[in-house]
């Protein structure tokens, strides 16, 4: 009776499945973490914005900006540009904050339309919003543009995308607009405590 040699394909089996479930485990980590907002802070510590998890934090979008933001896969963009009211004049109001940032950004796309300004509330902050397509770059673009007011500044909060990806992309950049706030105190360092007298 001749006697089987043994095999070693069992062996290779049980290790692949291991693998297997180990990249399957790790996949899972991946689309969870995906799933989960990031919060992304200004450079001045003032300001924030939440962001999808597969969104990633840039820094080479604007210059100005102290909050970038993209998703290079579905061509989301999204920045934080903030200006102090103490460069401004007295009489400086949202509405022609507004109409400057629209004149601003005409000059900067050719064949630039935008719409009327709309007001509305972002976390208990005055804001106005436009849209805003035209070609930049030899590319067909559309900006979602939030203008958001609080004590200190004005704060434009400038999402793009392509024009053909316009309808789909248009409420994610809404979203994270929206999610703009000031940092709330008890994130800052608490103030010195006053000396007794």
């Amino acid at each position: 009776m001749q006697r089987r040699k043994p095999t070693i394909w069992p062996l290779i089996f049980v290790v692949l499945a291991a693998l297997g479930c180990s990249a399957l485990d790790k996949a899972r980590r991946e689309i969870a973490e995906a799933g989960k907002p990031k919060t992304l802070t200004s450079s001045n510590g003032k300001y924030q914005i939440s962001i999808p998890g597969d969104w990633s934090e840039t820094s080479k979008l604007n210059e100005q900006a102290t909050i970038q933001a993209a998703k290079l896969a579905d061509e989301l963009y999204v920045v934080v540009i903030t200006e102090d009211k103490t460069d401004f004049a007295d009489d400086m109001t949202l509405e022609k904050y507004t109409g400057i940032i629209i004149e601003q950004m005409k000059g900067r796309v050719t064949d630039a339309e935008a719409s009327e300004p709309v007001s509305l509330t972002v976390n208990g902050n005055n804001a106005t919003r436009f849209e805003l397509k035209g070609t930049i770059s030899s590319l067909k673009a559309v900006y979602v543009c939030t203008i958001v007011e609080t004590k200190g500044s004005f704060n434009q909060v400038l999402g793009w995308t392509l024009n053909s990806r316009f309808k789909e992309n248009k409420p994610k950049l809404v979203s994270v607009e929206e999610s703009f706030s000031e940092v709330s105190g008890d994130l800052q360092s608490p103030p010195p405590p006053k000396p007794k007298e």
